[in-house]
C-alpha cells in the first residue's frame, strides 16, 4: 500500500530525495510552485499538458513488477492515464529551473547514471480531456528499470499546498488565518451527542494535541442558556472570554468562539425518532393541548414525501396558509441551518380556521394550554423541500421553552402519515399511543363558534398559490404577537 504524505514532517521521515545530490525534492518544489496551481475549489490545475512532454515528461505505464509477495504494480489502479517526469537525462528537462538540474552528472563523473543525481521521479495521474490533476507521487529507482514500491508515496494537496504556500498567499498564514480552530463531537447510534471537543490546526493538515480540549456538559448548559429564559448573548458570552483570557481573543475573529455558541443549541435539541420517544417528551399533553393534533395534521395533509424520502410541502408557507408566519430565531431557540425558519400553531390567527377542525376545537380564545405547542419548520426560499421539523411550547407569553424543543425525525413523520402501512394511522390510535386522552371533565374556557372559511387548495408550484387575505383584528390580543 503507498503512503501519503501530509506535512513536512512525514515527508523527511520518508528520506525521500535524500542526501545530496539527489534532485527529488528540488523536483517537487517546482512542480507544486510552477507546474500547477490550485483553483477555488483547492483542485490541482496543471498549467501544462503532460502529453506534449514539456520538462521531460513521459507516459508511464505502471506494469506489473514481481515481488515476495507475487506480482502487484507500483501505483494503485485509478482509471486515468500516469505520466512521469525527473529523468534529467531528456533534453526536455533542461526546460526546468537550474536549481533541479544543477547538480545532475550526466557523464558519469561523480555518481554515475542512473545514481543518486538522477535516481527520482514525480508521477502523475490526471484525466486524458482534463486538466486536473488526480494523485501526486514520488518515487526512486531501484535499479536501471524498475522502481523501489518501498519507497513510492502518494504527496497529499495539503503537503503541496504548504509548499507552494498555498495559505500563506490566500489567508495570510494558516496559524494566523480564521480558519484553524475545530469543534468535534462523538455521537451515539440514538442520535445523542456524546462528547464535544475543540482543537486547532498545528499545520494544514494535523491538529495540535496540546490545544486540544474536552467541553462539559455544564460549560455547554452555560453557553445555551439551560434553566434560563434566554440563552447568553454572543456578545456577553465573548465579553467573559475576553475578561478571563485578558483581551488575547478579537470578538470580531471568526474564530471557535462563535463555532461554540452557534452550534450549542444544535446540540441540545433532541431528536424523537419514533411514538414512544414522543410520548415520552410530554409534548401537547394533558388535554386541551393542541401539538399533537397539530402535528398529525402537518405529517398527513400539510406534506408528502417523494421518491427520495424527501419532506415536500404542498403549500407554500411564505403565503400564511393556516397561519404560517416567518420565525426569526432571535434567541436562538434552534439550530441555524441557513434556512428561514416559519411557525405554525397560533389559533389566535384566523387563517387557523383553514385547519381541520379536530386541531382547533378546544381552543378556548384565551392564554393557557389550548393555545401553547407550536411547530417551526426549515425550508430554502425558494424550494418545496421541507428540511428540519421542530416542535416547542411557550414558556411565557413571549418566549418559547428550549428544555420543550424537540425535533421530528423523518422517520417519526413516516409513521405518523403512515409511508410505511398501506394506510395512514387514525387520528385517535395516534393520540392513543402518544399518551394524549381526550376525555375531560369540563374544558377550560368554552371557545367562541368557529368563523366559517373554504379550505385552501395545495398548490401545484409555488408560483400558482393564491395568498389569503388577513382578516384585521381590533382586540385586546393584537398585542401579543407570539402566544396568540
Amino acid at each position: 500500500m503507498v503512503q501519503t504524505l501530509n506535512n513536512m514532517e512525514a515527508l523527511r521521515d520518508s528520506g525521500f530525495g535524500r542526501p545530496w545530490p539527489r534532485h527529488g525534492l528540488k523536483l517537487l518544489y517546482w512542480f507544486a510552485n510552477d507546474y500547477i496551481v490550485f483553483n477555488e475549489d483547492r483542485q490541482m490545475v496543471a498549467q501544462d499538458n503532460p502529453r506534449g512532454e514539456e520538462f521531460g515528461f513521459r507516459f508511464f505505464r505502471n506494469n506489473l513488477l514481481g515481488g515476495d509477495n507475487g506480482r502487484t504494480r507500483l501505483l494503485p489502479y485509478v482509471g486515468n492515464p500516469f505520466y512521469e517526469v525527473g529523468n534529467l537525462h531528456h533534453d526536455e528537462s533542461d526546460s526546468m529551473p537550474e536549481y533541479v538540474t544543477e547538480d545532475y552528472d550526466r557523464y558519469h563523473g561523480y555518481s554515475g547514471y542512473p545514481g543518486y543525481s538522477n535516481m527520482d521521479r514525480l508521477i502523475i495521474s490526471m484525466p486524458s480531456d482534463e486538466e486536473m490533476v488526480d494523485k501526486v507521487y514520488v518515487t526512486q529507482h531501484h535499479g536501471l528499470t524498475t522502481f523501489d514500491p518501498d519507497n513510492t508515496y502518494c504527496i497529499s494537496r495539503g503537503l503541496l499546498m504548504i509548499i507552494c504556500g498555498h495559505y500563506r498567499k490566500n489567508y495570510g498564514g494558516y496559524k494566523n488565518s480564521n480558519n484553524m480552530d475545530r469543534l468535534i463531537i462523538s455521537i451515539q447510534p440514538d442520535g445523542i451527542v456524546d462528547k464535544v471537543y475543540v482543537t486547532q490546526h498545528d499545520d494544514l493538515t494535523t491538529f495540535d494535541p496540546d490545544n486540544t480540549f474536552y467541553i462539559s456538559r455544564g460549560l455547554l448548559m452555560t453557553i445555551s442558556g439551560y434553566k434560563r429564559y434566554a440563552p447568553m448573548s454572543l456578545n456577553v458570552f465573548l465579553e467573559q472570554i475576553l475578561r478571563y483570557s485578558r483581551g488575547t481573543l478579537s470578538p470580531t475573529k471568526d474564530n471557535l468562539i462563535n463555532v461554540i455558541y452557534n452550534t450549542i443549541r444544535g446540540i441540545m435539541v433532541r431528536t424523537l425518532n419514533s411514538i414512544a420517544e414522543l410520548r415520552d417528551s410530554g409534548f401537547g399533553r394533558p388535554w386541551p393541548r393542541h401539538g399533537l393534533k397539530l402535528l398529525y395534521w402537518f405529517a398527513n395533509d400539510y406534506i408528502f414525501f417523494d421518491e427520495d424520502r424527501q419532506m415536500v410541502a404542498k403549500y407554500d408557507p411564505d403565503d400564511g396558509e393556516f397561519g404560517f408566519h416567518s420565525f426569526h430565531n432571535n434567541r436562538r431557540l434552534l439550530p441555524d441551518g441557513g434556512n428561514p425558519f416559519y411557525e405554525l400553531g397560533n389559533l389566535h390567527h384566523d387563517e387557523s380556521d383553514y385547519m381541520p377542525e379536530y386541531v382547533t376545537e378546544d381552543y378556548s380564545g384565551y392564554p393557557g394550554y389550548s393555545n401553547m405547542d407550536r411547530l417551526i419548520i426549515s425550508m430554502p426560499s425558494d424550494e418545496e423541500i421541507v428540511d428540519k421539523v421542530y416542535v416547542t411550547q411557550h414558556d411565557d407569553l413571549t418566549t418559547f421553552d428550549p428544555d420543550n424543543t424537540y425535533c421530528i425525525s423523518r422517520v417519526l413523520l413516516m409513521t405518523i402519515c403512515g409511508h410505511y402501512r398501506s394506510a395512514p394511522m387514525s387520528l385517535e390510535d395516534f393520540l392513543e399511543q402518544a399518551g394524549y386522552s381526550t376525555h375531560h371533565a369540563s374544558r377550560d374556557v368554552s371557545r367562541p363558534a368557529p368563523r366559517p372559511a373554504p379550505r385552501p387548495a395545495p398548490r401545484d408550484t409555488w408560483v400558482t398559490v393564491t395568498p389569503q387575505s388577513a382578516v384585521a383584528k381590533s382586540s385586546f390580543w393584537d398585542s401579543w404577537c407570539n402566544i396568540l
